[in-house]
């Protein structure tokens, strides 16, 4: 939570700033808000799953092999419950 309001107050400062100097646009108070907002809904679930998009294939994130182990990632593991039992 911390982190999510040193960012929100980065942004704030970082918007004025760009308001004074800039000779061509200002963000209005409405545009400042709306730009909080989205920067804190880009954090919410199932949201941030929009970070994992390859722009090369143009394909996003499609969760296909969410949980799921190589066979040999697998094996390991099965292999070390089973060393931890014998103890």
């Amino acid at each position: 939570m911390a982190r999510a309001r040193l960012a929100l107050r980065f942004l704030q400062v970082f918007l004025v700033y760009l308001n004074e100097k800039s000779r061509n646009y200002k963000f209005s108070q409405q545009e400042i808000e709306w730009l909080k907002q989205g920067s804190i809904r880009e954090d919410e679930p199932a949201r941030y799953i929009n970070y994992f998009y390859d722009p090369v294939h143009k394909t996003g994130w499609t969760g296909k092999h969410f949980g799921y182990l190589s066979e040999e990632e697998d094996y390991k593991r099965g292999a070390d419950k089973i060393n931890n039992l014998r103890g």
